[in-house]
């Protein structure tokens, strides 16, 4: 949620932002009518009550995760090492959001789920030999990533067929995904 205001605004006062007949109060109207000086429009001109977003555009957005990591050194020979890694990163994220009529925006609906698998297999060998002064030090070693992403969303477009009910199938045009 994106908000700002005049630091005017009581706070107080937006928490009951609804009124009896339904609609919402808002800090910022658009500018009465030039011939009679009532105000038409109520939708807010820049930004929502924050309190009409927290409790009429919720979203939920719910994630599991596990990522770790394993490896195993063995020290095959005098001097020589041999390692190995595998690296993982998985999660499934569930998000959805609503978006309430009698707001700034267009009353809608989206839905989608995000799941994500990262391996990271890597190898190191190691080998480390002295003569007197002289020394050698090599490492030779191999890495191998694989990722596999995928994603399923859907959204309504042109806004909600009925007010309050949000579901892919309200949408007043074919819905995109």
């Amino acid at each position: 949620m994106v908000q700002w205001f005049q630091r005017n605004v009581d706070m107080k006062r937006m928490k009951n932002y609804k009124y009896d007949d339904g609609t919402f109060l808002n800090w910022n109207l658009n500018r009465p009518s030039t011939t009679t000086g009532e105000i038409t429009n109520f939708k807010p001109l820049y930004w929502n009550n924050p309190y009409y977003e927290v409790y009429e555009n919720p979203t939920n957005d719910s994630r599991d995760r596990f990522f770790g990591d394993i490896g195993l050194s063995y020290k095959v020979l005098p001097g020589l090492t041999l390692s190995g890694f595998v690296r993982s990163d998985m999660f499934i994220q569930s998000i959805e959001e609503k978006s309430a009529a009698g707001g700034r925006r267009i009353s809608g609906y989206s839905v989608g789920k995000y799941q994500n698998k990262e391996m990271n297999y890597e190898f190191l060998g190691n080998y480390k030999k002295s003569w007197n002064e002289l020394t050698l030090d090599a490492n030779v070693g191999a890495n191998l990533y694989k990722r596999r992403y995928t994603e399923v969303a859907e959204a309504t477009a042109g806004g909600l067929s009925v007010p309050g009910y949000y579901n892919i199938a309200a949408s007043i045009d074919r819905p995109s995904k």
